[in-house]
C-alpha cells in the first residue's frame, strides 16, 4: 500500500515511514494538514495517518476538507491528544481508527491488516453484487434485445420506404451503379427525363447498354457515357445532355463512392444549366462594365489620332484649292496653245508661276506626303482600338480557336492603355509562344481584369512587367506590379465571388472569381503572390493543346 503520513513533528515522521518500509510499504509525509491536501489532489493514497493538533490545520479539519473532495482513503489518527470529544469528531467524519502516541510496530501492523481485510470484504461484496445484478440483467437484456430488434425491423422497413420516397423526391436524376457499372437503383428524374425510359427497363444495365436503347431524340453521345460511368469520386465531371423532353441541359455529377463495400457509387446529376446561363450573362455584365469604365479612356485615345486627321484633312483641302487654281491656269494654257494664241500662253503660264512662286508649291508637294503619312497612321490607330474593343464586347460564345496568346496581351493593353499611361511603366518580355486552343475574347477578359487591377493598385507611379513564356505542356504568363500590395488576411479570400478591398461602387468584386472561372474553364491555374508595400504577381498557366488534340482526347 501507498501511505501518507501527516505529522508536524519530523522524527515521529520518519518513525511511521521507517515502519511502514519494514512492513513492505511505501509513503510519503506532510508537516501540516494543508501540506497533505496538497498530496492528495496528485498522489492516490491506499491509507492515511494523520496527527490531530498541528499548526495551519488540524487533522479533524484535513478529514473535513478532504471528504469534500469525493472519495476518502481510511484515516487512521494517530495522536497524543485521545480525548473522548476528539474520537468522537473524529468517527463522525468518518475516521477508521485511533490510536495512542507512541505507536509500536504490532499496532501499525495489525491497523493495516483490518484495512486490507476490509478491502478484500468490499471487493467480494462489490463482485458478489455485480454477478448477481449480471444474472438479474440477463433475461431483461434478452427481452430488450428482442423489443429493439422488432423496433429496428420496424423502422428499416419505415426508412426503406423513405429513402424510396426521397430518391423520387430529390430535384435532381440519382443513380447508383455496382463494381460492374451495372445500374442498381435511381429515381424517376433519371429514368424518365433523362433517359427516357421506364426504371424496369434500367436496373441491371450498364449506361452503355441503356444508351443503345434510349429513344432517339435523347441518345447518350460517347462523351456522356465517359462521364456517366466515371467512377472516380474526386473527379470533377460535367456533361451536357439532350434529354428526352428534347432540352438539351448541362449537368454536373456529384459521386461518392464505398470501396470496401457492396454500396457501389451513387451520383446526383445536379442541372446547372440555369445557372451557367446566369454566370454567361454576370460574365457579359462584368466584361461591359469594365468597358464602360475604360469608356472615356479609350475615346480619349480614339480622340487624338482622329484630331490630327482632321487638321490634317483641312490642310490638304486648301493644298488642293491651290493645286486646282495652278491646274486651271495650266489648262488654260494648253487650249490658248491648241488655238495657237501665243499671247494667251504667255499670260497663264505667267499666271501659273507666280502661283507656283507665291503658294510655295514645292513645300506643299513635300508637306502633303507627311500629311498623308500621319493620317493614316492614325487612322490605322483607330482601327485596332476598335478591333480590339470590338472583340470584348463580343457575348462570350464556347468556340475555341488556335491563337497567340501574345496578341490577346497586345490587344488587350491597347484597350485599356489609357488607364496605364499617366503611371504606369510598362515592361514587356513575351517570348514567342505555340498557338492553343482557346477562347481569346474569355482570355483577353482576364487580363483586363489584371490590367486594370494592376493600375488600381499603383497610387502615383509605378511599373507593370508582363512577361510569356512556354514549355513543352504549358503557356506560363506573368503580370507583376509595383503597387500597395494585398494583405495576407485577404490573399486567401481574393479570388471569392463579391469580395473586394474596394470602397463601396469603385468595384463589383466579381473580376477576380470570373478571371479565375475562365482560367479553370481552359484546364489552367492562376496564383497570386502579394506583400505590403512591394506588389503583386499573378501567374497564369494555360496547357498547349490545339483544338485536334482537345478532339482526340
Amino acid at each position: 500500500m501507498h501511505i501518507l503520513v501527516i505529522d508536524d513533528e519530523i522524527n515521529i515522521r520518519e518513525m511511521l515511514c521507517a515502519m511502514f518500509e519494514t512492513l513492505g510499504h511505501t509513503s510519503e509525509s506532510a508537516n501540516d494538514g494543508l501540506a497533505g491536501l496538497a498530496k492528495c489532489r496528485t498522489v492516490k493514497f491506499d491509507v492515511i495517518f494523520c496527527d490531530i493538533m498541528m499548526p495551519n490545520m488540524s487533522g479533524l479539519q484535513f478529514l473535513e476538507q478532504l471528504n469534500e473532495t469525493g472519495e476518502t482513503p481510511p484515516v487512521i489518527f494517530v495522536t497524543a491528544y485521545a480525548g473522548l470529544e476528539n474520537a468522537t469528531s473524529a468517527l463522525r467524519l468518518g475516521a477508521f481508527d485511533f490510536l495512542n502516541k507512541p505507536v509500536d510496530m504490532d499496532n501499525i501492523a495489525l491497523c493495516l491488516e483490518r484495512i486490507e481485510k476490509r478491502n478484500e470484504l468490499h471487493r467480494q461484496y462489490n463482485n458478489e453484487k455485480e454477478e448477481k445484478l449480471k444474472a438479474q440483467s440477463a433475461v431483461e437484456t434478452e427481452r430488450r434485445m428482442r423489443e429493439n430488434l422488432n423496433e429496428l425491423n420496424s423502422k428499416l422497413v419505415e426508412n426503406i420506404e423513405f429513402l424510396k420516397t426521397l430518391l423520387n423526391t430529390i430535384p435532381s436524376p440519382v443513380y447508383q451503379q455496382d463494381g460492374d457499372g451495372r445500374i442498381l437503383r435511381c429515381n424517376q428524374l433519371f429514368s424518365q427525363t433523362i433517359a427516357g425510359m421506364d426504371k424496369e427497363d434500367i436496373v441491371g444495365k450498364t449506361i452503355g447498354e441503356i444508351a443503345a436503347n434510349m429513344p432517339a431524340e435523347c441518345r447518350f453521345t460517347s462523351n456522356n457515357i465517359a462521364v456517366l460511368n466515371n467512377s472516380d469520386p474526386d473527379q470533377s465531371s460535367d456533361t451536357r445532355i439532350k434529354c428526352a423532353d428534347g432540352v438539351t441541359r448541362d449537368f454536373i455529377l456529384k459521386k461518392n463512392e464505398q470501396k470496401d463495400s457492396d454500396f457501389g457509387l451513387i451520383c446526383i446529376m445536379v442541372d446547372v444549366t440555369d445557372i451557367k446561363r446566369f454566370e454567361l450573362q454576370l460574365r457579359q455584365s462584368e466584361k461591359m462594365q469594365a468597358i464602360g469604365q475604360l469608356a472615356a479612356g479609350v475615346a480619349h485615345e480614339i480622340n487624338n489620332p482622329v484630331g490630327y486627321i482632321m487638321s490634317n484633312l483641312g490642310t490638304l483641302k486648301e493644298y488642293v484649292a491651290i493645286f486646282k487654281k495652278a491646274m486651271g491656269e495650266c489648262i488654260l494654257a494648253k487650249e490658248a496653245f491648241s488655238a495657237n494664241n501665243q499671247d494667251a500662253v504667255r499670260t497663264h503660264l505667267e499666271k501659273f508661276s507666280a502661283t507656283h512662286i507665291d503658294e510655295d508649291v514645292d513645300f506643299i508637294l513635300n508637306d502633303c506626303d507627311d500629311l498623308l503619312g500621319e493620317s493614316i497612321n492614325g487612322a490605322i490607330k483607330v482601327r485596332d482600338i476598335v478591333r480590339s474593343l470590338k472583340s470584348f464586347s463580343r457575348v462570350d460564345e464556347k468556340i475555341k480557336a488556335d491563337v497567340d496568346i501574345n496578341k490577346g496581351l497586345e490587344s488587350t493593353l491597347k484597350v485599356v492603355w489609357n488607364e496605364l499611361k499617366y503611371k504606369c511603366q510598362i515592361e514587356k518580355d513575351l517570348a514567342p509562344l505555340p498557338k492553343i486552343s482557346c477562347n481569346l475574347g474569355q482570355l483577353n477578359q482576364v487580363f483586363m481584369n489584371l490590367f486594370v487591377n494592376a493600375a488600381h493598385a499603383i497610387p502615383e507611379s509605378g511599373k507593370i512587367a508582363i512577361k510569356s513564356e512556354s514549355t513543352d505542356e504549358s503557356i506560363i504568363i506573368t503580370i507583376a506590379d509595383t503597387g500597395t500590395g494585398i494583405a495576407p488576411e485577404n490573399l486567401k479570400r481574393i479570388f471569392d465571388p463579391f469580395f473586394t478591398t474596394k470602397p463601396v461602387g469603385k468595384g463589383t468584386g466579381l473580376g477576380l472569381s470570373i478571371s479565375h472561372g475562365i482560367i479553370e474553364e481552359h484546364g489552367g491555374t492562376i496564383t497570386v503572390e502579394s506583400e505590403l508595400g512591394k506588389g503583386t504577381t499573378f501567374t497564369i498557366t494555360l496547357p498547349v493543346m490545339k483544338i485536334e488534340d482537345e478532339e482526340k482526347n
